[in-house]
């Protein structure tokens, strides 16, 4: 009976001793992945449309400004550039068709050649644009510029200011290709051509205030807008920013009618 009693206890501690040497162990993995959307957010919180209507001569002698026509806030995750790119139904089916969209016409048929009388294509850039704040940019100035310069005034002795404040009209089939910098009003509301002219992520929802001139970053536009027919009406500020883009030919004028164009305002990611 002793002799039992302890092998049993020998037994036991070989056991426990087993067990202070060795581990079990079980592991489980967990993979995180992360996905970085990016977000670009515009906001037009005015009417999406804006009309002039001209019946007055002093109005197509002085032309007529819409003042804070459009507001513009923006909120985005990434750097980004703001343009405004003028362009139409003929603009958009033809690039060289640089024209408003004729709706409808008063009195005789118009003509298109330069033989004078009435025309019906109208230059886009018979729009012009104001901006405030201006000069939005986080990175060096782009050479393109924005449309910070005020309205040249009418009559003006001095020569007019063409291709400050026209707007820009893609030269290429999209009218969503950025501008480039070659042509005087290739403009950008904010940021710029090139990886060094951005404005960086932010949002209006936290800007404190609306950015003044010059600020580096900004996300609160306010937009004017103004078109000038003149005496006779052949829109003498129409500009492609290197050359006029008034009616052509002795004794054109623009045909009486309505016309519609479309300002696309777009928020691009700065590559």
């Amino acid at each position: 009976m002793k002799n039992f009693i302890k092998g049993s206890m020998v037994a036991a501690a070989m056991l426990m001793g087993t067990s202070a040497f060795a581990q079990i162990q079980d592991e489980k993995n967990v993979t995180i992945t992360m996905e970085l959307i990016p977000i670009l957010q515009l906001n037009m919180n005015t009417p999406d449309q804006v009309n002039f209507v001209f019946d007055e001569i002093s109005e197509y002698i002085g032309g007529i400004t819409k003042y804070g026509a459009t507001i513009l806030t923006a909120s985005s995750s990434v750097s980004w550039d703001l343009f405004a790119s003028g362009t139409s139904g003929a603009h958009a089916a033809l690039a060289t068709n640089r024209i408003w969209d004729a709706q409808a016409a008063y009195g005789t048929a118009p003509i298109t050649n330069a033989a004078g009388g009435a025309w019906n294509q109208l230059p886009l850039t018979a729009l012009e644009l104001h901006q405030f704040p201006a000069d939005i940019n986080n990175g060096v100035a782009n050479t393109g510029g924005d449309y910070a310069a005020q309205f040249t005034a009418v009559p003006n002795p001095q020569a007019v200011t063409l291709g400050a404040n026209n707007i820009y009209v893609s030269a290429g089939s999209a009218y969503v290709a950025p501008p480039a910098t070659a042509a005087l009003n290739n403009r950008y509301v904010a940021g710029g051509s090139g990886l060094t002219s951005f404005v960086a992520g932010g949002s209006y929802l936290t800007q404190t205030a609306v950015a003044a001139t010059g600020s580096n970053d900004a996300y609160y536009f306010v937009i004017d807008y103004r078109i000038l027919p003149g005496l006779p009406t052949n829109f003498p500020f129409a500009s492609t920013g290197t050359a006029a883009e008034a009616l052509a030919g002795a004794g054109s004028y623009a045909k009486p009618g309505v016309y519609t164009m479309n300002v696309k305002y777009l928020m691009i990611e700065n590559q």
